[in-house]
């Protein structure tokens, strides 16, 4: 049994009613892959509300952090995110300073392609989770813990850095406000985030689910960066899979109070769709390969198959789940009873059908597939 943290307010403009938009019953708290038996698998039901005054939607019931990073789980491979990696340590360089501070570096991966260019200055990665042996990086350190009112580096930071971590804060005005405070006036805040309003438009199932607990487009990431001292020096966009700020910090005297953005019934609807796009979907696959003779697979050990299955999608139909991150490979998806395969296990087959619905890297997925392992697989 979980106990739920309450989110009583909203986490961008701070009203004090939320109001109720959909909740999935029983949904699995943890996005990746365990070695431990299905009956200890914890789930809890996935509330989605809206705020009526600004239209963020967001959770309202928090799975404890503890248990929703129970394992390291980074799924930041592929063709896609090395692009983005490369693209985002060069705006680093390009809008930073000498001194930095990277908030949830995970691997070093950002760290690793920026100092293969420019070796100056330090960087520190402080990170909750990390691996057994992290890799060395020129003038790079690695620290474990959680960047909070308590944290203190151990040098003056004149540059923060975060990629795809803002939309996992729980509350981000804490954690922005934690961040004013330690950086000089004129200091760089340089981060990533999801561009969440393709995304969701897109009906990607990694917009929303238990880590990524609010709706974060470009307006209200400018609304919060704005509201606790920042302003906005730069921005770019990755693909539409990302978009890039430089944000710098300002003195109180150049402080404005920036207007609460207004986008109630634009966000419902979009939600509402994504909504309707599963259930329908999920009805369309289901008549696809419930006849299908042959090997059955779904791709995405992660959120992708567990929303799939939430919407109404049997796992009995499936041999396996495929992905492609190897620390997952021989493990269970958590939620299911599916362990895990490589995708080149489809070369043992003539022929076979994959279920594939993963977002910005569907295609990029598929294409490995086909031209890599198997020319014959079918998808849907």
């Amino acid at each position: 049994m979980i106990e739920p943290i309450n989110r009583t307010e909203c986490v961008v403009c701070k009203h004090n009613y939320l109001e109720p938009l959909y909740t999935f019953n029983n949904f699995p708290v943890f996005m990746g892959c365990t070695t431990a038996p299905p009956e200890t698998d914890l789930k809890m039901d996935m509330s989605w509300v809206i705020c009526p005054e600004c239209g963020t939607i967001q959770l309202d019931k928090l799975v404890p952090l503890e248990v929703l990073y129970q394992e390291n789980h980074n799924e930041a491979i592929g063709g896609t995110w090395k692009k983005h990696h490369d693209k985002f340590a060069d705006f680093i360089l390009e809008n930073g300073g000498e001194n930095r501070l990277e908030i949830g570096g995970a691997s070093g991966k950002v760290a690793q392609l920026a100092r293969s260019k420019n070796e100056s200055g330090k960087w520190l990665i402080l990170e909750p989770n990390l691996f057994d042996e992290a890799p060395a990086i020129p003038n790079t350190e690695f620290e474990e813990g959680w960047f909070d009112e308590n944290y203190c580096p151990t040098f003056e930071v004149d540059t923060v850095i975060h990629s795809h971590v803002m939309e996992h804060l729980y509350e981000p005005r804490e954690t922005l406000e934690q961040i004013n405070n330690l950086l000089p006036v004129g200091g760089k805040m340089i981060f990533s985030v999801p561009n969440m309003k393709v995304w969701l438009h897109k009906k990607y199932g990694n917009c929303l689910m238990f880590e990524h607990t609010y709706y974060l487009p470009e307006e209200a990431v400018e609304f919060l960066v704005k509201q606790y001292g920042f302003k906005v020096i730069r921005k770019q966009y990755f693909q539409e899979h990302s978009i890039f700020f430089a944000c710098q910090k300002i003195g109180r005297e150049n402080f404005i109070e920036p207007k609460v953005p207004k986008r109630y019934q634009e966000n419902r609807d979009l939600y509402t769709n994504f909504v309707d796009y599963y259930v329908n979907i999920v009805k369309e696959i289901d008549s696809n390969i419930s006849t299908y003779a042959g090997a059955r697979y779904i791709f995405g050990a992660h959120i992708f198959a567990l929303y799939l299955q939430a919407f109404g999608l049997q796992e009995k139909y499936f041999l396996n789940v495929l992905d492609n991150a190897p620390g997952k490979i021989g493990r269970r998806l958590y939620g299911t009873n599916l362990m895990v395969r490589s995708p080149k296990f489809l070369q043992k087959h003539d022929a076979a059908i994959v279920v594939l619905k993963a977002g910005a890297y569907t295609d990029e997925i598929k294409n490995d597939i086909l031209e890599n392992i198997n020319p014959n697989i079918l998808f849907c």
